[in-house]
């Protein structure tokens, strides 16, 4: 008869050859490691036991602390401590179990609290401690302005949509979802205004609030970003119709009028980007409107300063020629080329390129200088040549009289009409002072002229 060893030892060896491959495989896929979410279950569980054990490390030290310097009447220093650890009382009680006999004041002041039996002070004192530290948290939470979020349509910004219960949503997504509040809302006639809000806790006090509407929309597109940046906002304040009021504002300026007509196309689409008005079909045609003309206002632009420049030289003249140049033969490149030097010592003028022609004939005692910038005039300055009889102090006058009949002057035919017209204007700067049948009479008065 076999022995029991010799029967166990076959039947573990037919066990061993009967397993199949299958069973083999699922012994292996037994052994494998947790899954990541259990690993992460395991660490946080970890985390949270250390977490209280500090808890509880500390509350251990501070009361040992206050154990020490608290005298009987001390039920303040008692209150702040219970009042400090007031959200983990549990673990409070597994703290102090080891100091529960030692019947010190603070011992058992502190263990009637925890056990439902306060002392009436103490527990005045720590429901005080508690409402003065929630209405801290809360106004920490609620920063004044509250902001509410507003979503933006193709019809403007969700304005209406905003009732109480929106506001009351966003202050719970502050306070949490169970905070207890009553609210009374003063909402204001224009949509861009802030609403003023009533707060009261069951804590037994009340916060004054604004609710601020925040825009849920995208950024400027970048080529918008710069150009707007100094652009002024239209008035809109104690309107709700903001569309109405940017269509007023702009048709004020007719559209021709690039250089004034363009920074209002800027402050309306500034304006309406921040009202939330940014994605209506007519500020979108005024985006379109504002590109397009985007170029031919930085020409205007442009232009407008080169003239102010050739302004400024007109009247930092008269701009007389050497002397040398009233025996000499002047060519016209030599004249443009001294109207260049004349130009170059303007710093603002220097950074446009800016074409000059001579306006006339080289012979003439007065060179007009006319300046273009891509082929449209800018402005003018004269030249003049210098002459022995010509007083400064008269020159100065001539410059400065600025009088329509010069323009009548220079189209004179004959000396004699010359003499006619500046005998009958007889202004200070056209004044002949020399005997008129001298022989230069004709030829001065043409010069005073400034022809």
């Amino acid at each position: 008869m076999p022995s029991k060893k010799r029967r166990q030892g076959r039947r573990a060896s037919q066990m061993t050859r009967s397993r199949s491959p299958l069973s083999q495989t699922q012994l292996v896929g037994e052994g494998d490691l947790p899954d990541s979410d259990r690993l992460d279950a395991i660490r946080q569980e970890t985390e949270e036991r250390y977490r209280k054990k500090q808890i509880r490390r500390r509350i251990r030290s501070e009361f040992r602390s206050l154990d020490l310097k608290t005298r009987t009447s001390d039920l303040e220093s008692i209150a702040e401590f219970i009042t400090r650890y007031s959200d983990h009382l549990d673990l409070m009680r597994e703290a102090l179990e080891s100091e529960r006999q030692t019947g010190s004041f603070a011992t058992v002041v502190v263990w009637r609290y925890l056990s439902g039996h306060p002392d009436e002070r103490l527990q005045y004192l720590v429901s005080s401690n508690l409402s003065q530290a929630r209405r801290g948290w809360i106004e920490a939470k609620l920063s004044d302005p509250i902001e509410i979020k507003v979503k933006v349509t193709e019809q403007g910004p969700a304005i209406r949509a905003l009732g109480d219960e929106s506001i009351r949503m966003a202050i719970r997504e502050k306070l949490g979802y169970a905070a207890e509040f009553q609210m009374q809302a003063l909402f204001p006639d224009s949509p861009s205004d802030d609403i003023v809000l009533q707060l009261e806790f069951p804590e037994g006090f009340a916060l004054m609030r604004k609710a601020r509407r925040v825009l849920l929309q995208e950024a400027l597109p970048p080529d918008c970003i710069e150009s707007m940046t100094e652009a002024a906002l239209v008035p809109t304040s104690g309107t709700s119709e903001v569309l109405q009021a940017l269509r007023q504002y702009l048709v004020q300026i007719p559209s021709d009028r690039i250089l004034e007509y363009f920074p209002r196309m800027s402050s309306v689409l500034k304006t309406g980007y921040l009202l939330g008005y940014w994605k209506t079909p007519w500020v979108q045609a005024i985006l379109r409107e504002w590109r397009d003309r985007r170029e031919e206002y930085d020409l205007n632009r442009k232009l407008q300063d080169v003239r102010e420049c050739v302004d400024q030289i007109k009247r930092n003249g008269p701009w007389i020629l050497p002397e040398e140049y009233d025996v000499q033969l002047l060519s016209e490149e030599k004249v443009l080329d001294l109207a260049r030097g004349i130009v170059s010592r303007s710093i603002d003028l220097s950074r446009y390129s800016v074409e000059l022609r001579l306006g006339g004939d080289v012979h003439r005692a007065t060179l007009p200088i006319r300046l273009s910038m891509q082929g449209v005039p800018v402005g003018e300055f004269p030249l003049f040549r210098t002459a022995s009889f010509m007083p400064a102090d008269i020159r100065q006058e001539i410059q400065r009289a600025g009088v329509g009949h010069l323009r009548e002057m220079v189209d004179c035919t004959s000396d004699e009409r010359l003499i006619e017209i500046a005998n009958r204007e007889n202004r200070v700067g056209l004044r002949i002072l020399d005997d008129k049948n001298r022989a230069d009479y004709p030829a001065r008065a043409r010069y005073l002229a400034g022809i």
